[in-house]
């Protein structure tokens, strides 16, 4: 008799699982915050409806006030789906809260731009002046403070660093010669026209990392999993990729590998000693 009840348990606790996933009423999608609100939702609503199609489950758009808070909320699993920072990505993959998706194609690198027609030629220029860059936890200001350390240059002593959300904003207020010199990232910089790259010069670029990453909550089923899966591999030959990858900066998703984690390693390192 006992042993009977006990089946009865685990068929009726398996049973509301299996329900609760195949109701599941919204997918929670999680942007981390490299632009505005605005634009995240204007960026990724493509997505948003292709997920809706494909994995069959209504979608919604989130993200955070900035990189700590979704750091946080990524810590605590408050998203299905997320698109994040590489070392971010590999700090929830440590963690064993998220498993891996499909990551930008290409590398990236921090690069140092200046004013071609500005006053700064060389590193040691650099003596007093203020850095623009994103969020400080975001890859682009790590690497770039780590590329200016290799340089034996010194925050504080030498220069000093000041936040500004998007890359895109930097290189405009540096070509606008609003700010005289910033870090963003090479993909942003080769995405401008020839006309506004004239205006700009890269002084200096850090070692070339793995982009930008979708990861997926490890708690979500197997057969979630596969269909999220199965639809980040095929979205780019649909109209609904062609629509989302019409309005960025790269044209494509590859497979994240094991090397990939590897180079971000010691970012993902230094990310800790921030948080």
């Amino acid at each position: 008799m006992k042993i009977f009840i006990c089946i009865l348990v685990w068929l009726s606790v398996s049973l509301v699982v299996s329900a609760d996933e195949l109701k599941r009423e919204e997918l929670k999608f999680g942007v981390f915050p490299y632009v505005s609100a605005h634009q995240i939702i204007r960026n990724y609503s493509s997505m948003k409806y292709y997920f809706e199609k494909e994995v069959g489950v209504s979608t919604l758009i989130l993200s955070a006030k900035n990189f700590a808070d979704f750091v946080a909320k990524t810590e605590n699993r408050e998203f299905d789906v997320i698109f994040t920072a590489p070392h971010f990505a590999l700090r929830a993959e440590r963690e064993g809260s998220y498993e891996r998706l499909v990551r930008i194609e290409g590398m990236m690198a921090a690069q140092l731009v200046v004013p071609e027609s500005g006053r700064i030629k060389t590193l040691e220029d650099l003596k007093d002046v203020t850095v623009f860059m994103p969020d400080p936890l975001a890859i682009i200001s790590v690497l770039g403070k780590s590329e200016l350390s290799k340089n034996t240059l010194t925050e504080a002593k030498d220069f000093s660093f000041r936040s500004i959300q998007s890359h895109r904003n930097i290189l405009m207020s540096i070509m606008q010669k609003e700010q005289t010199v910033g870090f963003a990232s090479s993909i942003m910089v080769e995405s401008f026209n020839k006309k506004k790259k004239r205006k700009l010069r890269v002084l200096q670029s850090s070692e070339h990392i793995p982009t930008a990453m979708f990861m997926m909550n490890a708690k979500l089923s197997g057969e979630m999993k596969q269909r999220l899966m199965t639809a980040m591999e095929e979205m780019k030959d649909t109209p609904y990729g062609n629509d989302f990858f019409s309005g960025m900066p790269f044209s494509g998703f590859q497979k994240i590998s094991d090397n990939d984690m590897r180079l971000l390693a010691p970012y993902a390192d230094r990310l800790e000693l921030m948080l």
